[in-house]
């Protein structure tokens, strides 16, 4: 017994939704934190319904957007040398280490 089967490479059926202009607003670039009000405690209680609300996400994004702005801090100490002394402190900071 044989059977027909198609098959089209995930990266590239990924490349063809992205670049789909009717498709790109309908997609979520940025983590969220979701939260709710629970009445009966009085108190806002986080939640989760789409992969994009949890944390790994949501800890990938922070850390990726400290890395660019060490990056374009450095590169601004670098080329121009204008550099505050707010600024320098930033560099004392555990995080740049």
């Amino acid at each position: 017994m044989k059977f027909d089967i198609a098959i089209w490479p995930l990266w590239d059926w990924c490349l063809d939704l992205l670049s789909d202009v009717k498709l790109a607003h309908l997609f979520t670039w940025q983590a969220q934190r979701k939260y709710k009000y629970n009445v009966t405690t009085a108190k806002w209680v986080r939640f989760f319904d789409e992969p994009w609300t949890g944390n790994p996400w949501w800890e990938i994004q922070v850390r990726t957007l400290f890395e660019v702005l060490i990056i374009q801090f450095n590169y601004d100490t670098v080329i121009t040398d204008k550099t505050s002394e707010k600024q320098k402190s930033f560099l004392h900071h555990p995080l740049c280490r």
